[in-house]
């Protein structure tokens, strides 16, 4: 970890799975809990947004004390069919050249409930704030997706004008200010 030279290599067979995330959060909030930390903001980006919430769902914990997901991943971004409908061609024959192993490339894209973060949401039962950017098109479905959640109260909601899914220049410090301003809140 400490001798990092560039960018991972491609060529290496890739094992991981999205699930992997959900044991790896645990590890660090055990090891936060044996460094004396009492609570925790769970927080995570796209992917890592539907995994925090994932988390967060099936681990309620007197440590975790709200959560924070930046524009979280939802279902349709897990199938094949959005693959071909959002690059234009079939996923079967990019897949023959893929150096993965089958176990990570199902995990990946056999669609579960729990890859639509939405539905995830609501079973948290820790405050929680969705963060999304007008111009994202990466979860455009995000939006809609959550207005029952946050109609009903369950979560709360940030649109940042003109942000898209990476939160450039000022939609990150206007989200860095946001989360500031939910933490202290809660």
């Amino acid at each position: 970890m400490n001798d990092r030279h560039g960018e991972y290599d491609c060529a290496v067979p890739h094992t991981h799975k999205h699930t992997d995330a959900l044991k790896e959060i645990d590890f660090w909030l055990n090891w936060l809990k044996k460094q004396g930390t009492k609570q925790v903001t769970l927080m995570g980006h796209s992917r890592g947004g539907n995994q925090t919430a994932w988390y967060a769902a099936e681990h309620d914990s007197d440590a975790i004390k709200d959560v924070v997901l930046i524009a979280p991943a939802t279902g349709k971004q897990q199938s094949a069919n959005e693959y071909e409908h959002k690059y234009g061609k079939p996923l079967s024959p990019i897949l023959k050249k893929a150096q993965v192993t089958a176990a990570s490339f199902v995990d990946y894209y056999d669609p579960k409930p729990q890859f639509d973060t939405p539905t995830v949401l609501q079973n948290i039962k820790k405050p929680t704030l969705v963060i999304m950017g007008s111009a994202d098109t990466v979860v455009p479905d995000l939006p809609e997706k959550i207005t029952p959640l946050v109609d009903s109260g369950k979560v709360k909601s940030l649109m940042l004008e003109d942000a898209d899914h990476l939160f450039l220049d000022f939609a990150n410090e206007d989200m860095a200010t946001a989360v500031v301003e939910f933490i202290q809140a809660n």
